[in-house]
């Protein structure tokens, strides 16, 4: 189990946000924004300064994939990118040293996104 972590969300389905709102309180984290753009994403992540981002890659206007690139530029930030797609190589490249990328492909269940988050986050899955 990671430790409690401050998250911000984004995804331009409605149904995939109010999932990841429901169960990531369940796995003990707590949702510090919910955004269906890229633009806000940046704008959330700017304000709440959350300790993990979960993404979709592809939303309209801004993608996942842009808004992510550009909050590096600002501050790095552990990520898990969500799509239904390929995984993108541009983001792996860019990724900074310090923090991590994990790319989880929709559709996804509460386990797959928590072991998502541990490696997103560093943190190692406990066992007992």
């Amino acid at each position: 189990m990671t430790l409690p972590l401050r998250i911000v969300v984004a995804d331009d389905e409605a149904d995939t946000r109010e999932y990841l709102v429901r169960v990531l309180p369940r796995f003990g984290h707590e949702v510090v924004g919910v955004a269906a753009d890229g633009d806000a994403l940046l704008a959330l992540c700017d304000a709440a300064e959350p300790d993990l981002v979960v993404t979709d890659r592809v939303m309209p206007g801004l993608s996942g994939e842009e808004a992510v690139e550009r909050l590096w530029g600002r501050r790095p930030v552990p990520v898990v990118m969500i799509s239904a797609f390929d995984r993108s190589e541009r983001l792996d490249e860019v990724c900074p040293e310090t923090t991590r990328l994990v790319h989880l492909a929709k559709p996804f269940g509460g386990e797959d996104l928590a072991a998502a988050i541990e490696d997103a986050s560093g943190m190692t899955a406990s066992t007992g």
